[in-house]
């Protein structure tokens, strides 16, 4: 039985002794000392739950900060050129990528590349109809290049559109190959040409022209550059993806170049001839020849489809501002630096280049929109008159973690880069500056005049000149990670001054709940004790009343007797 309940049966065993509710005295008695306390620990645990909200709205405000410096850490991805014909229909544009070399370019075309094509005679075969008396035989397409196709047709399996099958389905043998190896070094790779396999040169590098072959060396490329091969003797080009994650050896062959097609030229299906065409190009002419004997007609077939050329092959002619060029495909990618673009007619149109700064700008405005977010929010948390629901005035004080975050984005976005180029040293030299208010500002046209004619530098001051590079890597960055760098004594995961004063607070919110247990504990002991002090008072009371009572009755009774003697 509770104290509580055993009061309240000696209350009523007693009759009411005093007539005070002790019960309701003590609870009131026990809580007002427990009042001030109590309010004291959950005033404590409001603040330091405020402060842990605080520190999350800072702590996310330096984080898209962070994100606004990493986009800044690609030199790759700081322009995007704007790239224009003047007529499609005569050039066209394929792509262009980051470091396109500004400028105005005009194509002419004299001679459009073509691929030499031949034809065999309809003589009223069908699609179905076998040429060698359904026994298999080999054909041999020799290219002027030395490569050859070995194209073998089953017994059977002889018709024309089954020997285009074939001949699209062949492997191509006698053809030099690609082996580069791959070693991967945190976020950068290493590519060599291995000169086991002569012939191959490195001629761009995502679509930018370059003369650094690597063929005695390391090239220095990025995750997921396109390399351009060109093999010197047939003029061919093949592209490989660089990717870090694919292993240590890559090898690739030139894919078949010859496309065979059946046609049927008359009514039903009937006079169905076969069209061979090779790749473009004059050096990449062709014969054929045939194993079955001299007289089967797949001999015959093919020294006729061999000797019917309607088409030779011829290399693309055409200049760029002047300067004339041969190339063996329609498709150019190694004359305008990070341009490519295919000609389309014997005509003329003018290529312009425009460098488009204007995405490196809106970097920049995020840049600055981030840097004065965390400065406003700054303000709201350390401001004890704040009005902002929940965490306004929180860090109020907390001077020492407002000025700490302060300093130390300051520090980020003022300090010179640890590489510079030419005039331009930091963001104060492109149009970004500081307020008497604390707040960047960005002057556009400062910007717009400096990129104009030192973009390169400015790319160099932020990147280095380099690609998504790590805080880890120990050799200078530019000012995109020396800012990360120094804002990790914020965001670091194990010690930074965010997970450290969260942790702080964390630990007081549980003392606090630790505070508040105990003191319900000894709170409950003290209601317990007034419940039993007035419990016995009530006992001396009732018994007080109770001999009060009883001298009553018996002076009574005494009276009632003296006076009827």
């Amino acid at each position: 039985m509770s104290s509580e309940n055993a009061a309240s049966s000696v209350i009523s065993a007693l009759g009411g002794g005093s007539g005070v509710d002790f019960i309701k005295l003590a609870r009131d008695l026990t809580d007002a000392e427990k009042a001030p306390k109590e309010n004291r620990l959950t005033r404590a645990k409001e603040e330091s739950e405020a402060k842990i909200s605080a520190v999350a709205v800072l702590q996310y405000n330096v984080s898209l900060f962070i994100e606004s410096l990493n986009g800044l850490n690609d030199a790759d991805e700081l322009s995007k050129p704007q790239v224009a014909s003047s007529d499609t229909a005569n050039v066209s544009i394929d792509s262009a990528v980051n470091g396109a070399l500004a400028g105005s370019y005009q194509v002419s075309v004299s001679q459009l590349a073509a691929s030499q094509r031949n034809m065999s005679s309809a003589t009223g075969l069908t699609s179905d109809t076998a040429i060698n008396g359904g026994s298999s035989f080999t054909i041999t397409i020799a290219g002027d290049d030395g490569t050859s196709l070995d194209v073998d047709v089953s017994a059977g399996k002889d018709s024309l559109a089954e020997i285009a099958t074939a001949i699209n389905a062949a492997s191509l043998s006698g053809r030099s190959k690609i082996d580069h190896s791959i070693a991967t070094d945190i976020d950068s790779i290493e590519a060599q040409l291995n000169t086991d396999y002569s012939g191959w040169e490195i001629s761009s590098v995502n679509g930018v022209a370059t003369t650094d072959t690597a063929a005695d060396g390391a090239l220095s490329v990025s995750d997921s550059d396109v390399l351009t091969f060109t093999n010197s003797t047939g003029g061919d080009s093949i592209t490989i993806t660089v990717d870090s994650a694919t292993g240590s050896t890559v090898a690739q062959s030139p894919s078949n170049p010859y496309r065979a097609t059946a046609v049927a030229t008359g009514l039903n299906g009937t006079d169905v001839t076969l069209v061979l065409e090779g790749a473009s190009g004059a050096n990449h002419g062709f014969t054929l020849s045939s194993s079955s004997a001299s007289d089967q007609g797949a001999d015959k077939f093919i020294n006729g489809l061999s000797s019917n050329e309607v088409q030779a092959g011829q290399d693309a002619r055409f200049s760029v501002n002047g300067l004339s060029v041969t190339r063996a495909s329609n498709q150019v990618i190694d004359v305008i630096d990070g341009v490519s673009f295919t000609l389309e007619a014997v005509a003329s149109a003018n290529i312009k280049v425009v460098s488009d700064h204007s995405t490196l700008k809106d970097k920049l405005k995020g840049l600055v929109e981030g840097y004065n977010d965390i400065q406003l929010a700054a303000r709201e948390l350390a401001d004890p008159a704040s009005e902002e629901e929940l965490v306004g005035g929180a860090l109020a004080r907390d001077k020492a973690l407002i000025r700490s975050v302060k300093d130390a984005v300051y520090d980020a976005i003022t300090s010179t880069s640890s590489v510079t180029s030419g005039n331009i040293e930091a963001l104060r030299d492109i149009g970004i500056s500081l307020t008497k208010t604390g707040d960047l500002s960005f002057d556009e046209t400062v910007f717009d005049d400096v990129a104009s004619s030192s973009f390169n530098d400015i790319s160099i001051m932020l990147t280095a000149g380099t690609s998504d590079q790590s805080i880890y890597d120990p050799n200078p960055q530019g000012l995109a990670i020396d800012a990360i760098e120094r804002l990790d004594i914020l965001t670091d995961e194990i010690d930074g001054l965010f997970v450290s004063k969260e942790t702080n607070e964390q630990l007081k919110l549980v003392n606090y709940e630790l505070e508040l247990q105990e003191l319900d504990v000894t709170m409950e002991k003290i209601y317990q004790r007034y419940v039993r002090q007035f419990t016995i008072m009530e006992t001396l009371v009732s018994g007080l009343n109770s001999t009060r009572d009883s001298m009553g009755t018996t002076w009574e009774n005494m009276s009632k007797n003296l006076w009827s003697d």
